[in-house]
């Protein structure tokens, strides 16, 4: 029975990184089209991006505006909460989370939308690799898992 909850478990992981990169694709869109149309500070955009359905699983951005609101600059808060968070990120995903933080506010509206545009593009690609994982790991995982379990099942007879 355990052998079978771990390939489930791993399903499940594989799948929950699927929508949290896509929720950061949303989660980078909205910032871009906040900057082109509103241009509110970094703050006041993370704060109305926050409530949005699909961004509310992004436990960084509310780790950033945590430190944020103690006087914490926008920078260090978001490495903060990146650091924080208890997404299932690989290690080029968060270095790439870490180095948008960086550059969020540094340029006119045409260079944020353009490097926003770069970013959305890198965690396009970060969420098909990670679908194709699931594809292929996360189904044979359950399959295979329910296979040992069988075996060790029979083993045990």
């Amino acid at each position: 029975m355990s052998a079978v909850l771990l390939g489930m478990r791993v399903s499940f992981r594989l799948k929950k990184r699927t929508e949290i990169l896509e929720s950061v694709e949303i989660f980078i869109s909205a910032v871009s089209l906040e900057i082109e149309f509103i241009s509110l500070p970094v703050f006041e955009i993370l704060r109305k991006i926050s409530v949005f359905d699909s961004c509310k699983s992004l436990d960084f951005i509310s780790f950033c505006l945590d430190e944020m609101e103690k006087g914490e600059d926008f920078r260090n808060s978001w490495i903060k909460g990146i650091d924080q968070s208890a997404l299932p990120f690989k290690r080029e995903e968060k270095e790439k989370l870490k180095s948008l933080g960086s550059l969020i506010g540094t340029s006119d509206t045409d260079g944020q939308k353009n490097i926003l545009s770069l970013y959305g593009s890198y965690f396009s690609t970060f969420r098909n690799i990670a679908q194709m994982e699931y594809d292929k790991y996360g189904k044979t995982s359950i399959t295979l898992s329910v296979v040992m379990g069988l075996g060790i099942f029979i083993l045990m007879m």
